[in-house]
């Protein structure tokens, strides 16, 4: 089965307990800033470029997006991002 990126945002805010919405907006609540940094880390752990994530999440600057990997990987001791498939929609990365 396929996901699109909307759906994987939304098995990602699901899974932190929040809704899709929640991930699009701009509230700096802890558990909502973590949540959209595990969907900057997924998306780019799949081959998306920094650019090209900033514009599926609606953020003005791909430098937010570098900035939540990092914070993202550092809160998880992940040394590097492993590529994925782009198309591996839902896999044992998803929500890691």
């Amino acid at each position: 089965m396929f996901l699109t990126g909307a759906d994987q945002i939304g098995m990602i805010a699901e899974h932190y307990g929040i809704t899709r919405d929640d991930i699009f907006s701009r509230s700096r609540k802890a558990k909502i800033v973590q949540a959209r940094q595990h969907c900057y880390w997924h998306f780019r752990a799949r081959g998306r470029s920094f650019p090209e994530i900033a514009r599926l999440l609606k953020v003005k600057d791909h430098t937010t997006v570098m900035h939540g990997c990092k914070r993202h990987m550092e809160r998880h001791a992940l040394v590097e991002i492993t590529p994925m498939p782009r198309n591996a929609g839902y896999s044992e990365g998803l929500l890691t």
